[in-house]
């Protein structure tokens, strides 16, 4: 290589000017040779390394001194330092004589060298793009060229390659060459024709600015060169095609020409990096002084340098041929191939200050060096001494190995291990382990270490800096964890445990206090102790569950859990976590993610005991929103969080269930929340549910046993159900109540509503209820089988022509309150049959274009009933129009109307109103219809006296928007002059009109 090496540096000179043969070449001082490698130790020793196989105690300071036969031509000198395929570097200084190292690898006093070697760099030469080319010397017998075309400064030809390559099928190239003078006129962007837009080409500037060459390989059959002469005001454009029935594409015939060595040979001699450009990228991996961005950066620039090689060979190859066809020496291919050769040239001065593809001086030499950061070496001997006991505080490394156990009997000790592992019994003593093989890249692999220390932890400290370690803490000790890689930590006691780095594939907390700060850990389980996670990663690197906790508690308010992905995951599962029976988990924020296998997917979390949720990112194995995320048969509270996925409860215990008071709820498939077993209570959240299927849904009742009771409340939230429906109550066998008392729900293509099953029952109150277009035989709810369903209150939209409500199967519809508008549908409620049950504080409205009631298509005459409660003896008032006037009918006279092509009906009961203040004062309220005056006011405590002025005031958004006032009477009366709306805010005025104390102050809220 050394040959190679002079060879190039000799033509950096000459090689932009003529091609000269290699012969003919001046040597300039022979090429670089290592004559001398030492090292200085701290204590002043200078001791050679080129003499095989040495122990070198380096103290706590050294220098290395590189000598070169032939130096002058050397630009930079680098000391390597080689654990496993690590590598670290060290530049060395020229000190007149020779290059010296100044400081530690890395700057780290604490790192100890390994294998020593020595790189260096040459010293480059300015280019020049002057001179001709000897076109002679560069012919390659076996390759001719044909001119097909030849006007003014344009050429054409067709070169054969076949012979050359001794291939079985033809191989051609059409090459052109075309000149443009910019002096003489002529339009430059017609010339360069799809080469227009120069700047979105590769572009490299030469000799100073002079030149500019632009190239490009994005069409792999054509390859494009354009050299700009700056200064000449000329352009030369060389264009390379795959001649029409080649054989090989312009990659695979570059390639195949490299491996000829006629023509490798001789352009190996233009190349001043004699490395391939694999052996560049090996080169760049090793490198541990790198980060991954600088890698990706020069891998990026070695790809490009293997293409500007590939085509100078290719390049080299053709314009010979073409020039000898053209019979002249063409000064358009001759800039052409100085520019390439220029480029070559520059791209090593870029590698040679990256420090890849450096001459090695000599290769690493096995030397074992230790410092005074590494204190006394232990040995048998040694040891043995002491009974294999450390009273003394101080640092120590394992010189050779120890078999029996070393004992620290309430020491502060540090112990380093060189490559060899050890048995540590820590007895009330300060342990820290370190491991000075331990090396990882910058991406934190490890690729250098020492063999595992075990260490039991009796009482006292044991920290962890680095190495391979097990920790067994059978007392009341404490693990600190900084760096490094432990096995496992299993923890009897009650001490403390810390994680803040590190790898720790596994821990048994016993019933210790365990915290995890940063780091990863592959796996927790967690008996009666603490856990808390505010940070790192915990995530399994194999099958099982992550995080295990049987009858602790732990407490997340940071960091990632997350389950084992790959198709092993199928066996046995990768649960992100699971709560057991026992357990407490409280979670406030972090990302919790289960596990995927081979078309399998796992929870985030699975709980049997106490979960509570208030923050947080938590999704299934698949990521993207499908499968269970949660799965709940103990108690689980949620008031925040994100969650991708389902939600699933079978809580079959009293007092046990899922509470959700907020959060986001997002789903691509399936359901946002499931309950096949036990109570659901709904009070607030946003439901999002976005895959294309009638079978989604937001809120899913549906046990999966006959044995099974399920109770869902729905009280607030926001649901929005793309293709299905959002909230959906369907079994066969099992005792099913569904309750919906407030909320906002949307669904495009499906019902809000969906109400299907032998034993299942709909309560509605109150909520927002809007479909689009929900499918046939479906409304806004829609309520099948032998469901059945009750509204009292609510507002349903359904905007596409569809019924509100659709009950085709059966007429066990109970409708005692809320508004039904149908603005482009034939009717409100469609199906068997309904009752309107007119009771106290029954408002009914419905709204449709044409019609109100309907039978359905399998269904003969609808079945309309009027009734009241049992019990009510008040009235019923009817309007046939929203600005009409009330009119006192019967059940009877209602029943006998005809409502199919009505577009207006509002049945009111007698309302009442009432509210009582903390003084005892109640109100009470009660009239037919809207017409509530009077109220009858009962004062235990002689709190109000008669003339009293009482206002009742009506709000709308935190804002007063009227009053209408009366006089509190004798008896105990007060007529208002205006009717009184549930919700109004009554005061009671003193002598001077004022309101009285607020004790008084009570607000009026519908009775039953």
């Amino acid at each position: 290589m050394g040959m190679k090496r002079w060879i190039s540096t000799a033509l950096t000179a000459v090689m932009l000017l003529t091609f000269l043969p290699a012969n003919a070449l001046a040597a300039d001082g022979g090429t670089p040779e290592l004559s001398s490698l030492t090292v200085k130790t701290a204590d002043g020793r200078e001791l050679s390394l080129l003499e095989g196989d040495t122990a070198v105690d380096l103290g706590g300071s050294y220098s290395f001194t590189a000598a070169f036969d032939n130096p002058e031509q050397i630009e930079t000198v680098y000391i390597t330092s080689t654990k496993g395929s690590a590598v670290r570097m060290l530049e060395a200084q020229w000190d007149g004589t020779a290059f010296t190292t100044n400081g530690w690898f890395g700057g780290n006093a604490d790192y100890t060298p390994g294998k020593i070697g020595v790189q260096y760099t040459v010293k480059t030469e300015e280019n020049s793009m002057t001179g001709t080319v000897d076109w002679a010397a560069l012919e390659t017998e076996g390759c001719t060229a044909q001119v097909t075309a030849s006007s003014g400064q344009l050429t054409e030809a067709t070169v054969d390659l076949t012979a050359l390559l001794e291939a079985e099928g033809k191989v051609t190239v059409d090459l052109a060459v075309d000149v443009f003078d910019e002096t003489t006129g002529g339009n430059l962007n017609d010339w360069l024709g799809t080469y227009k837009d120069l700047e979105l080409l590769t572009k490299y500037t030469l000799d100073g600015g002079k030149y500019i060459l632009y190239l490009d390989y994005s069409d792999p059959s054509t390859y494009a060169m354009i050299v700009h002469d700056v200064s000449g005001s000329k352009f030369v454009k060389t264009v390379l095609d795959e001649a029409a029935g080649s054989s090989k594409t312009l990659r695979a015939l570059s390639e195949q020409l490299g491996t000829i060595k006629t023509v490798s040979g001789l352009a190996g001699q233009f190349f001043t990096i004699q490395d391939s450009a694999e052996q560049l990228r090996e080169q760049v991996s090793g490198r541990t002084d790198l980060t991954g961005s600088e890698k990706e950066q020069l891998n990026q620039s070695i790809d490009n340098y293997e293409n500007d090689r590939l085509l100078f060979t290719l390049t080299m190859t053709l314009l010979p041929a073409v020039v000898a066809a053209s019979g002249g020496t063409m000064a358009g291919p001759a800039l052409v191939f100085n520019a390439l050769v220029g480029v070559i040239n520059a791209a090593s001065g870029f590698f040679w200050d990256n420090r890849v593809g450096m001459l090695t001086g000599c290769d690493p030499l096995n030397t074992d060096f230790t410092s005074d950061a590494h204190g006394t070496p232990l040995t048998k001997k040694l040891l043995s001494q002491m009974d294999y006991t450390l009273t003394e505080s101080g640092t120590y490394y394992l010189a050779e190995r120890i078999s029996s156990d070393i004992r620290i009997d309430g020491a502060h000790v540090t112990i380093c291990k060189h490559g060899y592992g050890c048995t540590l019994i820590n007895d009330g003593g300060s342990l820290e382990v370190r491991d000075c093989m331990y090396e990882e890249d910058l991406d934190g692999n490890m690729i250098g270490w020492s063999l595992y220390a075990s260490v039991t932890n009796n009482s006292g400290d044991v920290s962890v800096f680095c190495g391979q370690v097990t920790v067994d803490s059978p007392g009341d000790g404490n693990i600190y964890i900084y760096e490094g890689t432990v096995n496992k930590v299993a923890v009897e006691g009650d001490g403390d445990t810390i994680v803040y780095g590190g790898t720790v594939q596994r821990i048994e907390n016993g019933c210790g206090d365990l915290t995890i700060h940063d780091g990863r850990v592959g796996q927790i389980t967690n008996a009666e102790g603490t856990v808390q996670i505010d940070g790192g990663q915990v995530v399994r690197d194999g099958r099982g569950t992550v995080l295990k906790n049987e009858s602790g508690t732990i407490t997340i308010s940071g960091g990632l859990v997350k389950g084992y992905d790959g198709p092993e995951a199928t066996a046995t599962g990768s649960t992100a976590i699971e709560n057991g029976a026992g357990g407490t988990l409280i979670i406030t924020e972090g990302v919790i993610m289960g596990g995927a296998g081979d078309e399998v997917s796992y929870p985030s979390i699975e709980n049997s005991g106490t979960l509570t949720i208030s923050g947080g990112t938590f999704s299934c194995g698949s990521q993207n929103g499908c499968g269970t995320c949660i799965d709940n048969s103990g108690t689980a509270e949620i008031f925040g969080g994100r969650f991708l996925g389902c939600i699933d409860n079978e809580s079959r215990e009293a007092g046990e269930g899922l509470t959700i008071c907020g959060g986001t709820f997002q789903a691509a498939e399936d359901y946002n929340i499931a309950n096949y077993w036990g109570s659901v209570v709904i009070e607030d959240g946003t439901f999002q549910v976005m895959g294309e299927s009638d079978q989604y849904c937001n809120v899913n009742s549906r046990p999966g046993n006959a044995k099974a009771v399920a109770d869902t409340i729905v009280r607030g939230g926001t649901f929005y159900c793309e293709s299905g429906n959002c909230v959906e109550s369907w079994t066969t066998t099992a005792s099913l109540r569904t309750t919906i008392e407030g909320g906002s729900f949307y669904s495009p293509m499906g019902s809000c509503v969906y109400n299907l099953g032998n034993d299942v029952s709909m309560a509605i109150s109150g909520g927002t209820f809007i479909s689009e277009d929900p499918p046939v035989f479906q409304g806004c709810v829609t309520n099948g089988g032998n469901g059945v369903l009750e509204i009292s209150g609510g507002t349903f939209t359904c905007l596409e022509g569809d019924p509100c409500v659709f009950s085709d199967d059966n007429p066990n519809v109970t409708i005692s309150g809320g508004t039904f508008l149908v603005p482009e549908g034939l009717s409100v409620v469609e199906g068997k049959g309904c009752t309107l049950l007119v009771g106290e504080n029954s408002d009914i409205e419905m709204i449709g274009r044409f019609g109100l009631f309907k039978s359905g298509s399998y269904t003969g005459e609808f079945q309309l009933t009027m009734d009241t409660p049992a019990g009510y003896d008040g009235g019923i008032v009817y309007y046939d129009a929203p600005e009409g006037a009330g009119v006192s009918v019967t059940p009877a006279e209602l029943m006998a109307m005809d409502f199919s092509r009505e577009k207006y009906l509002r049945l009111v009961g007698d309302m009442s109103l009432g509210g009582t203040s903390s003084e005892g004062v109640s109100v009470s309220l009660s009239g037919s219809g809207e017409e509530l005056r009077t109220a009858k006011v009962s004062d235990p405590n002689q709190v109000l006296t008669s003339d009293t002025l009482v206002w009742a005031a009506s709000y709308e958004g935190g804002k007063m928007t009227g009053i209408t006032s009366g006089i509190l009477k004798a008896d105990g009366t007060v007529t208002f002059s205006e009717p009184v709306e549930a919700g109004a805010v009554l005061f009671f005025l003193d002598g001077e009109n004022k309101p009285m104390c607020g004790n008084i102050l009570l607000q009026l809220e519908k009775t039953t």
